[in-house]
């Protein structure tokens, strides 16, 4: 197949090209240092199902937030800026990135995986003194640009699955050798297109390459939440998820198999509460 261009590929997907319009105004809301709660109540409640996945959400463990929620406005007091803007992101994210008949990829397995290492990426960054808000949006959508080529090339991508599942775990070069492009080089592309913050951008772009310059501590948080979070659930990291993750990496950021493994046990933990994000 000749080589596409990444315009090309994020182009094919339209719905790609924008987030949602209340989900674009709810952030640049929640990010408004003159924040009003009650403008941002009215707001969520516009969307029925978002409003219920709030209220949903407060009342869960995957906060920590004690005692039962029964209005929106206080689910919003309760949950914080930060945590609502995760809320916020999350789900308008995957309930606007639908998937379409005849994609190959598995929805729920995706949107899973991408909470599941937002969540892991939390842990690791509060380890680390990073920012964790930060740490969950580059864990959720590292690997966004897996649902463009699968959407924009079906066939192609479906082969690409077959073959990776008895290869290399790095996927980059034979996505190169198929389409011209790769699924961190297109996330990148449509990070940097919804300006989402630049090292947002920069982890996505370097999940699969920590190795490369410039070594950022966000870079290697996502690239080792997602080694640790690909594959069946396990009480426990083993050895296999341990050995996908650079070594460099795991010295730079002076990385245990006991600090993997509780990281993983905490995202496990809190995926049984968000998995509501993944219902329609």
């Amino acid at each position: 197949m000749t080589a596409v261009a990444l315009g090309t590929v994020v182009e094919r997907v339209g719905e790609l090209r924008g987030i949602p319009v209340l989900t674009a105004d709810l952030l640049e809301r929640i990010d408004d240092p003159g924040l009003d709660l009650g403008c941002i109540s009215e707001r969520v409640g516009r969307d029925p199902a978002l409003a219920a996945k709030v209220l949903r959400v407060a009342n869960s463990s995957f906060f920590g937030l004690p005692g039962c929620v029964g209005s929106l406005r206080d689910a919003v007091r309760l949950l914080g800026t930060a945590n609502l803007r995760t809320l916020v992101l999350a789900t308008g994210l995957i309930r606007h990135l639908a998937m379409p008949p005849g994609c190959p990829l598995d929805r729920h397995a995706f949107w899973r995986h991408g909470l599941e290492t937002g969540s892991c990426a939390q842990a690791l960054a509060r380890h680390l003194k990073g920012d964790t808000e930060v740490a969950f949006t580059a864990g959720l959508l590292h690997d966004i640009g897996e649902f463009a080529l699968a959407v924009a090339y079906p066939e192609e991508f479906r082969k690409l699955l077959g073959a990776r599942r008895h290869g290399d775990p790095n996927p980059l070069s034979a996505e190169r050798d198929a389409l011209g492009v790769d699924h961190a080089m297109v996330g990148y592309e449509l990070s940097r297109r919804w300006r989402f913050p630049v090292p947002i951008q920069m982890a996505i772009r370097a999940h699969h390459e920590p190795d490369e310059p410039p070594h950022d501590t966000l870079i290697d948080i996502v690239h080792a939440a997602s080694a640790v979070c690909r594959g069946e659930e396990s009480p426990a990291i083993a050895w296999e998820r341990m050995a996908a993750i650079s070594s460099s990496v795991i010295r730079r950021r002076r990385l245990t198999a006991e600090l993997l493994a509780s990281c993983h046990a905490e995202a496990q933990d809190r995926i049984a509460d968000i998995t509501v994000l993944l219902e329609t």
